[in-house]
């Protein structure tokens, strides 16, 4: 009985687990992201009890903005995430720290929500590689495909 329970556990555990695309590449991450940029997290402003983590974040540079150009690199912004991995939750957001964060922007919250599968390369912009710093601050990472797959 108890094998069966322990069996069951693990995979109802694998069956709700986060899963990204398989294909997933620096330029295809910022393609698909709505905006792209290096942000100073400068304070953790989650609500008691809400599922998402929600932080305050200074815009430094933005390498990729959406469709109407938002969001501004001068105005302060929040950055939410789930708070569960199986649900993508982004972790590693830390006050105080630059962080290269994609995702999709929601203008009403004015905030870039993240998830784990949707990220370039590491958060800590310290740790993200030379080339992708490159090409992400000379937009070597356009032209993106269009929906019909061509470039």
């Amino acid at each position: 009985m108890f094998r069966t329970l322990v069996a069951l556990s693990a995979f109802v555990a694998v069956a709700f687990a986060c899963t990204c695309r398989p294909d997933r590449t620096p330029q295809s991450q910022f393609c698909y992201a709505d905006v792209v940029g290096l942000f100073k997290i400068t304070k953790n402003v989650t609500a008691p009890g809400d599922i998402n983590f929600r932080f305050e974040a200074q815009p430094l540079q933005i390498f990729k903005k959406n469709a109407n150009g938002q969001p501004s690199a001068t105005k302060k912004l929040f950055i939410t995430t789930n708070q569960h991995t199986a649900a993508c939750g982004l972790f590693g957001i830390e006050v105080g720290k630059k962080q290269l964060i994609s995702g999709f922007y929601h203008a009403p919250q004015n905030a870039v929500g993240a998830n784990s599968c949707g990220q370039i390369s590491y958060l800590n912009w310290e740790q993200v590689p030379n080339d992708v710093k490159v090409k992400l601050q000379d937009g070597g990472y356009y032209p993106c495909p269009t929906a019909a797959g061509e470039q």
